[in-house]
């Protein structure tokens, strides 16, 4: 074996080849109370790892064959006769969702949560493509192959320690915040989860009701056959849960269609900072107050005329907007706070003009109109983001302009926008996001987390890109309000800005490299619900992410809005 002791600093990490030693020392050592035995790898690195773990004494050793000594699984962890493990802490195999690892990590306090991934939890299997927690609501999982010819028993919830407070690029430990044990202990205590896992798990978290929990431990079984071929496993193995029978064999066939609101967002003003909350007014623009501010500046002579005077800015132009964090608008106005240093924000109140100037721009093609909210707001703006001549536009009411909804299909309804994109909603599962943002190189995608993608609906508990291949979505406890998956959202640089820093990414550009090779609408055109497929068929080298919704009410105007919460469930049809 080769081990490498990865400094952070490149010039202080060194490597050690280790040749196997099967004729060494026999050490008996203690493993979780349980005697195991492994052979003594020598000297050279024994003196290799003291010196790099700073303890004294170290040595490495070689687990044994089972004809020597056999380390046994107990019967009350689902061993049978004949089970053996080698170093595991108790089980051979640990389990963990993709989905289950970013949930938890979703509700870790985001300076904190953002350097962390699975890789805190160290499981041998990392599953994608079912819910958070499916792994610990069923017993037994099964491949579709069955020439693999095993399954794997999930024996039991995994208990955790203080392991996954290490930052595994560092190894440093978290002794400050302790994250994410907080967390653990907040959503995923044994009482917490009790209810909601498999009836074989009860008895277990029932006597160990305050310690956390995530993944499961895993004991792999041959179906058939007496054992004389070693089953393959490879990345990419499509396997099912079963609860109870093998009939039961498709948890997609159950649950994808269900989801839940994880987080709502509005965007107060158009490229910047969003304010999470805990629920909201749904109306035909969308959610209250989004995108009904806009920052714009003066287009070059050259353009001026039909297009009107100003121009919107963005973030792909101007990233620095990512450090204004507006509040919630009221009747009396909004307040922008710079962000650029988080522990002394530069603020300004921003009073509420009406009756000021009116500002004609163009945004995607369509006429807006604006009102101007004065000289001091502009001066601020102006300073922060480097640009002269900057405005502040506060969105006209319906009855002075309509901005109208370019209409995807035959519709008589006629409803406007302030200053969104092309539709009023955009919706993103937590999935989707986080397979995406995994298969970013991990040195970047680690900073990574859902809001490079400014949605106002992120969803949770269903599969990675569920919300792109159905048509709708269907409140639970909201019978009048649906909401329209219209069109997939192409995605432009905007996404390489690190909304905490204001800053692009222009060496990796990622995720933009990482949208090309895995969301570029040739390869996910057939993946789709057949409504995006003439608009991804037309842009095959465009990079998609998200959906396009527009606002339903089954009873007319009558029945808007109504109020969202985070927690609502909803179901995709």
């Amino acid at each position: 074996i080769s081990l490498i002791f990865a400094n952070a600093d490149d010039d202080l990490s060194s490597s050690i080849r280790v040749p196997l030693q099967r004729e060494g020392q026999r050490i008996t050592v203690a493993v979780w109370g349980e005697e195991a035995r492994g052979i003594d790898q020598g000297d050279g690195v024994a003196e290799w790892l003291s010196r790099h773990l700073e303890v004294p004494g170290a040595r490495l050793i070689k687990s044994v064959d089972k004809e020597e000594f056999l380390r046994c699984l107990p019967p009350k962890k689902g061993g049978r006769e004949g089970d053996g493990i080698d170093f595991q802490d108790g089980f051979p195999l640990l389990l963990l969702s993709r989905a289950s690892a970013s949930q938890l990590i979703s509700h870790v306090p985001i300076a904190v949560g953002r350097c962390m991934d699975y890789r805190r939890f160290r499981p041998n299997i990392l599953l994608d493509g079912c819910p958070a927690y499916t792994e610990e609501k069923y017993s037994t999982v099964e491949f579709e192959r069955e020439d693999l010819g095993f399954s794997l028993d999930l024996t039991r919830p995994c208990s955790r320690c203080t392991v996954p407070s290490v930052d595994p690029d560092t190894g440093i430990m978290d002794t400050t915040t302790k994250e994410p044990f907080p967390t653990l202990f907040n959503l995923r205590r044994g009482d917490a989860i009790i209810g909601s896992c498999h009836p074989r798990h009860e008895a277990f978290l029932g006597s160990h009701r305050k310690k956390v929990f995530l993944g499961v431990n895993a004991v792999p079984r041959l179906v058939d056959g007496d054992g004389a071929s070693t089953p393959v496993l490879r990345v990419g193995a499509v396997l099912y849960v079963i609860r109870a029978s093998k009939k039961d064999k498709s948890v997609e066939a159950r649950e994808p269609t269900v989801a839940r609101i994880d987080q709502l967002i509005v965007y107060p003003i158009k490229s910047a900072a969003g304010v999470q909350v805990d629920h909201s007014e749904v109306t035909w623009k969308g959610l209250k107050h989004d995108r009904s501010y806009c920052i714009v500046v003066p287009v070059e002579e050259s353009q001026q005329g039909a297009r009107g005077e100003y121009r919107a800015l963005s973030q792909a132009k101007t990233p620095r907007m990512s450090l204004i964090h507006p509040s919630l608008p009221s009747s009396e106005g909004i307040t922008l706070s710079f962000m650029e240093d988080v522990e002394q924000p530069l603020t300004i109140r921003v009073p509420l003009l009406t009756d000021s100037r009116r500002i004609t721009i163009v945004l995607w093609g369509n006429t807006a109109m604006g009102i101007d909210q004065g000289d001091p707001v502009a001066e601020w703006l102006s300073g922060h983001l480097g640009i002269p001549g900057t405005r502040l536009l506060k969105s006209v009411d319906d009855d002075e302009l309509t901005r109208s909804l370019a209409v995807a299909r035959d519709t008589a309804e006629a409803h406007g926008l302030d200053f969104h994109y092309i539709r009023p909603l955009d919706v993103l599962s937590r999935a989707s996001a986080y397979q995406l943002i995994s298969r970013v190189p991990v040195d970047v995608g680690r900073r990574m987390d859902c809001r490079r993608f400014r949605s106002n609906i992120i969803l949770d508990g269903c599969p990675p890109f569920a919300e792109e291949k159905y048509a709708t979505l269907q409140f639970q406890d909201h019978p009048s309000l649906s909401i329209d998956l219209d069109r997939l959202c192409d995605r432009c640089s905007i996404p390489s800005v690190d909304p905490d820093t204001g800053v692009m990414d222009t060496k990796t550009k990622e995720p933009y490299p990482t949208l090309l090779k895995y969301r570029r609408g040739s390869l996910i055109k057939d993946t789709c619900h057949p409504r995006h497929r003439q608009f991804i068929t037309k842009h095959d080298k465009s990079v998609f992410m998200a959906v396009h919704a527009t606002p339903r009410f089954a009873e007319g105007a009558s029945s808007c809005p109504v109020v969202v919460r985070v927690g609502d469930v909803v179901h995709f049809v």
